[in-house]
């Protein structure tokens, strides 16, 4: 009987020690996954900007190009 009682306390135990690692497996895949997303949101809108101020530098040389002839 005793025996009984220990086997089900242990499969309790390791049921919430593995319901733990789960969460605990999937707050870091998220976290990660939330980072690597911030991370490409970032990446994105400096190559905009970049971009955006390399098309205004182009049409002021045309201009002044143009102005000039």
């Amino acid at each position: 009987m005793i025996f009984v009682i220990v086997v089900t306390a242990a499969a309790a135990v390791v049921v919430v020690v593995v319901k733990v690692v789960v969460i605990v497996v999937v707050v870091v895949i998220v976290v990660v996954v939330v980072i690597i997303l911030l991370i490409v949101v970032f990446v994105v809108i400096v190559v905009v900007l970049l971009l955006s101020f390399l098309l205004v530098v182009v049409v002021v040389v045309v201009v002044v190009v143009v102005v000039r002839v």
